[in-house]
């Protein structure tokens, strides 16, 4: 994940991880492209992070309007009751990007592999596990909602080895770097 995410940010940013979790892949990022200053925010902050992480509530990030050039969401969206809300908040933060990992609900049994994979790798850590997987269409209008653009989209990650793929895989994840259009400020309500 960590190669994927170091091709796809553009050199010399300041980046903020929201819930960043232990922070491997945060760490990982910095050690490809030490050009990059990381930040990081998670609703649990762990003892064991491999990154400086800050508390937030959820909701609000403790950052100002237009403060880092790029929030990065990895595997997190999915997670929250409010995706709306969430990329609302990253866009007020951003200057310029938006990266997001996640899930597609597409094809035969996708809602509960997800579902599957979501309880197998969070359960452990405490982690709410609402199910919010969204299709294409979802995740376009969630986009257009936020004035957002798409840059680039990437569906063949290749996390899993076969033939873990084949049950895993099957085009559930995608990679979408998303510009913030200026024009169109976006705002959340405290």
């Amino acid at each position: 994940m960590a190669t994927h995410l170091a091709k796809l940010i553009p050199r010399d940013l300041s980046v903020l991880d929201v819930g960043s979790g232990d922070g491997r892949i945060g760490s990982a990022v910095m050690e490809l492209r030490p050009d990059l200053k990381l930040s990081a925010i998670d609703t649990t902050v762990r003892d064991n992070a491999m990154i400086p992480t800050t508390h937030y509530d959820g909701k609000r990030f403790p950052f100002e309007e237009k403060s880092v050039d790029l929030v990065m969401m990895i595997d997190v969206l999915h997670h929250v009751e409010d995706i709306d809300l969430m990329l609302a908040e990253a866009a007020r933060v951003s200057r310029q990007f938006i990266l997001i990992k996640d899930h597609f609900v597409r094809g035969w049994l996708a809602r509960q592999t997800l579902t599957l994979m979501d309880n197998v790798s969070n359960r452990q850590f405490g982690i709410a596990i609402p199910a919010n997987y969204q299709t294409e269409d979802q995740w376009n209008l969630l986009y257009a909602n936020n004035h957002l653009q798409s840059i680039i989209r990437r569906d063949h990650l290749g996390l899993y080895v076969w033939p873990l793929s084949w049950i895993f895989e099957r085009k559930l994840h995608f990679l979408q770097l998303l510009s913030v259009d200026k024009l169109h400020p976006s705002s959340t309500q405290n």
